[in-house]
């Protein structure tokens, strides 16, 4: 997962095995055979059901390594973003409608807005 994570291309077979090299390649073949077929990697494979690369990473496979926010964590890192383009904001108007945001989301639309962020984040990932 790490390192799928780096830079989002796709990672050999081989890759896998050196990174286990403690592992016999057997064995991670058939991990890599299991996680492809239970969702928690896309594997690109061949004529033999072998997984040849890791080609993608669904959200099962992100939340199992510990890759995907909880809900609490996102929802932290929006008010963040939106503190930081209120304080640098240099329209005065456009300031104080993302700081009436910011407040009315710190007040009570926490839930709400949890509920419509995940909403849209399974529908984006073809879930919802």
């Amino acid at each position: 997962m790490e390192r799928f994570e780096q830079d989002g291309r796709f990672v050999s077979r081989e890759e896998v095995h050196a990174a286990v090299d403690d592992l016999d390649p057997h064995t991670v073949d058939q991990a890599l055979r299991r996680l492809s077929t239970t969702g928690y990697i896309a594997g690109r494979g061949t004529a033999r059901s072998a997984v040849v690369a890791i080609v993608g990473v669904p959200e099962k496979g992100l939340r199992a390594a510990g890759f995907w926010p909880s809900r609490d964590e996102a929802i932290d890192r929006m008010l963040r973003a939106l503190e930081e383009q209120a304080e640098s904001e240099t329209d005065p108007a456009r300031r104080t409608k993302l700081r009436t945001v910011l407040a009315s989301l710190r007040e009570g639309g926490r839930e709400v807005v949890i509920d419509v962020a995940s909403a849209m984040i399974q529908a984006g990932v073809g879930l919802g």
